[in-house]
């Protein structure tokens, strides 16, 4: 008994481990509110216009992308715990700004003063991933993964429903408010951290960033990459034209439902997915896209009857989505070594939210010029599904390859 204690003990996560996942989903509440908020509050002041709230959508990934080497190679220098306690207090500021421009009907400067409220989240993100890899053991990270997915699950149940809800009754202005709140909340459960120090001997934000990337990352890190990337591509901008469908046919208050709906397939995902796979992320990821087509077919086909019929595809989103997410966090918090998980976490997430920005772009785009959003849904589903499958089995190649040609080398050097 004492033996199996003991293992138990030595198996919980670290502390801080758990004070940076708190502080970012209690961030995450609020900054999710106002991502699915604020495209719907431009939604209704251009009179209905989907390019316009694909824009919303899109401007809120841009400093995501555009900064990623800077941001990668800040969360890497400095002490991160610092840099995650400015960032909230900052961000504070600028929705406080973005606040005033809803009051007054600015639809640009509520546009771009969420986008750069978006360059402090680019910083935050790369900084709590270093946190989480610098602080827990290498055989716990896929368990740490798994539990980062599942909170993150519970805020994507919680904030999109919150959001559209009290957007739709109470106002806008309130999830601005409450977003201000949460900001505020993360940076004060962010002072008991330890100090997580950087490499001050950094030099050259784009050089080292390029270097940690074609250096430090491995052939699996850059091909799983490359698969995500496929999929946020072509099926990254769903659940904005799912939203969008919901609102033209029940109004935008009723719109997180969805949403909420494929907070439950995150959960549900998170609980069954990974041990289901086990160790084989790749696996999952195929598996993941494969969700795509059957969620699309059947929301056009389904939604007609009512919300309520909306819940199972948004389950089946969620599903697929968080396959994919899990499955290359995994690869992620393995392959990365600590003095590096900042700058590439940062490439990771300006690669992927450049293909969201395309994406949030070209599924509206090609719904608004005649091909309508049911069956832009379905189209890129289809298109999503193949891309993958192809992009997994060359990632299973390339690997297999590698691992061919360094055995040899290996087996001289024993």
């Amino acid at each position: 008994m004492t033996n199996l204690a003991k293992t138990r003990g030595q198996r919980r996560l670290p502390r801080d481990f758990y004070l940076v996942l708190s502080s970012q989903g209690v961030s995450l509440i609020g900054s999710e509110m106002q991502q699915i908020a604020l495209p719907l509050w431009v939604y209704q002041a251009t009179g209905g216009s989907t390019l316009s709230a694909g824009v919303a959508f899109a401007f809120q990934f841009v400093p995501i992308v555009l900064l990623a080497p800077w941001a990668g190679y800040i969360a890497d220098r400095f002490d991160r715990r610092k840099l995650m306690i400015i960032c909230e207090l900052s961000a504070t500021v600028m929705v406080a700004i973005t606040l005033l421009g809803l009051h007054y009907g600015i639809v640009p400067l509520v546009i771009v003063t969420a986008s750069v409220t978006r360059v402090f989240n680019a910083v935050t993100m790369p900084a709590m991933q270093a946190i989480i890899v610098n602080t827990v053991p290498e055989e716990d990270r896929a368990r740490s993964a798994s539990r980062s997915t599942a909170l993150f699950a519970i805020v994507q149940i919680a904030a999109p429903l919150a959001g559209t809800a009290i957007g739709g009754t109470l106002g806008f202005q309130v999830v601005l408010i409450i977003d201000i709140l949460s900001f505020l909340l993360s940076a004060l459960l962010l002072l008991p951290l330890a100090p997580c120090p950087g490499v001050p001997a950094l030099r050259n934000a784009v050089r080292s960033t390029w270097h940690a990337f074609r250096d430090n990352s491995s052939t699996l890190f850059r091909w799983t990459l490359g698969t995500e990337a496929v999929f946020f591509l072509l099926w990254g901008a769903d659940a904005a034209l799912a939203l969008l469908i919901l609102g033209d046919r029940f109004g935008t208050a009723t719109a997180g439902i969805f949403s909420a709906a494929m907070g439950v397939g995150w959960v549900l995902a998170s609980a069954l997915i990974p041990a289901r796979f086990k160790q084989q992320p790749i696996r999952m990821i195929a598996a993941g896209a494969a969700c795509g087509p059957i969620a699309a077919v059947a929301f056009v086909a389904l939604v007609p009857y009512g919300l309520a019929a909306a819940f199972l595809p948004g389950v089946l989103v969620g599903v697929g989505n968080l396959a994919v997410v899990i499955g290359a966090t995994t690869i992620f918090q393995k392959e990365a070594g600590a003095e590096v998980a900042g700058r590439l976490f940062a490439v990771r997430r300006a690669v992927l939210n450049s293909m969201l920005t395309v994406s949030y772009l070209l599924l509206p785009g090609v719904a608004a010029a005649g091909f309508g959003k049911g069956p832009t849904l379905i189209l890129f589903s289809i298109l999503m599904f193949v891309a993958v499958q192809v992009m997994a089995w060359l990632t299973v190649r390339r690997t297999a390859d590698v691992t061919t040609k360094e055995e040899p080398e290996v087996l001289v050097r024993g």
